[in-house]
């Protein structure tokens, strides 16, 4: 009886390990993972104040995510027109960008 019980723990403790083991592989990949980069295309001057604050916004979103979420700012429309940067972000090809109104 006794031998009994000592194969159903050591059964037991080696199923639990091995499972612990697959989770952990399966884990792995998710904390090698690249920093998600966000492109934020803008018509507006690299000198201007709104420029300043999406660059704010790019270093901030870094720091909440711990490195997760990177921000690249574009000023000056160098990913294109106003329209074209808002019909690259319907077809998903651009992130983020600003449009105002004239």
């Amino acid at each position: 009886m006794q031998t009994y019980r000592l194969r159903t723990r050591r059964r037991i403790v080696a199923s639990t390990l091995a499972i612990a083991g697959m989770a952990s592989g399966l884990a792995a990949p998710a904390i090698g993972q690249r920093a998600r980069v966000l492109r934020y295309g803008s018509m507006l001057p690299a000198d201007s104040i709104y420029h300043r604050a999406c660059v704010m916004f790019g270093d901030e979103l870094a720091k909440l995510s711990s490195g997760k979420l990177k921000v690249e700012v574009y000023p000056d429309s160098q990913l294109g027109t106003i329209p074209a940067m808002m019909s690259s972000v319907q077809t998903g090809s651009l992130q983020m960008t600003m449009a105002v109104s004239a």
